[in-house]
């Protein structure tokens, strides 16, 4: 689990209290004055590990884990409202208690005034908030997005928690270099002795700072992307030895690949905040 150490502090307290609720409801004298659970929001750049988040948070308080999409929820006619009846019943049986997570949330919990109210999407997001109230004792729920600012209003005020899920900071990403490093390049079973040690020699503390001090801006998801690319570089040559230039172009093509999808990313946002705009103002 790498993440940076303001996020494990807040993992740690959501599964403190997370296991006291569920102890509590598990036990058969409360089943008549049962806690809800505190929903929980997880916004950040992609790539910057909201899913493992959530996953760690149901191995660790030891209850039921079922992941789904915004795109799987936004099926036409009734399907949609179907599948999120069929998990909901799905937590009413679990004996542990279930963690539902919704990635690509803020796909479906749109502003409703942007919907048409005779829509599938205005009509699966409404039930979806009459369900989800206040929270319940039969599931926690834990939605994943990229971009909380869109999120309808009455369902981010149905977020008891939110945890900012930030970029790697240097320590981090000196983690994550050194854990991908091991899995990729270091690993005697996927590479002869002399990969891995012309490898070790390469990647040494020199150039891992370097590579730190450049990689500000890589998500969790880009710096493991980044590592498995100077893999297959030097596989894919003629030698198959790690060279210095493989390490130098995946490191430039990752940074470059990042420019460009933030670049994509602004574009984006301006064409929606023109959008909400015209229509706030229709």
């Amino acid at each position: 689990m790498l993440f940076d150490q303001s996020v494990k502090e807040r993992l740690e307290e959501i599964e403190e209290k997370t296991k006291i609720i569920r102890a509590h409801n598990k036990n058969r004298k409360n089943r008549r004055k049962k806690i809800n659970y505190d929903n929980l929001l997880l916004h950040g750049k992609p790539g910057t590990g909201k899913t493992l988040f959530a996953r760690i948070l149901a191995d660790r308080t030891d209850m039921d884990f079922v992941a789904t999409t915004a795109a799987s929820l936004l099926q036409s006619g009734t399907t949609g409202i179907k599948y999120f009846n069929d998990i909901m019943a799905m937590a009413r049986r679990s004996s542990y208690g279930l963690i539902l997570f919704i990635d690509e949330a803020d796909a479906l919990f749109v502003d409703r005034d942007t919907l048409s109210p005779d829509s599938d999407h205005y009509k699966i997001l409404s039930h979806i908030l009459a369900i989800t109230g206040d929270g319940t004792s039969n599931f926690m729920l834990i939605a994943a997005t990229n971009h909380a600012y869109i999120m309808d209003d009455a369902m981010g005020r149905r977020f008891q928690d939110r945890v900012l899920m930030p970029l790697p900071n240097e320590e981090t990403r000196k983690e994550l270099i050194d854990l991908y490093a091991q899995k990729f390049l270091f690993n005697t079973q996927n590479n002869n002795k002399t990969f891995v040690n012309t490898a070790k020699l390469l990647l040494n503390k020199e150039m891992i700072d370097e590579i730190v001090s450049k990689t500000a801006n890589l998500s969790h998801a880009e710096i493991k992307d980044m590592i498995e690319a100077i893999h297959k570089k030097a596989c894919a040559s003629k030698d198959g030895i790690i060279t210095l230039l493989h390490i130098k172009q995946a490191v430039d093509q990752a940074i470059e690949k990042h420019r460009d999808l933030e670049i994509d990313r602004n574009k984006k946002h301006s064409r929606f905040s023109a959008t909400h705009m015209n229509v706030e103002h229709a």
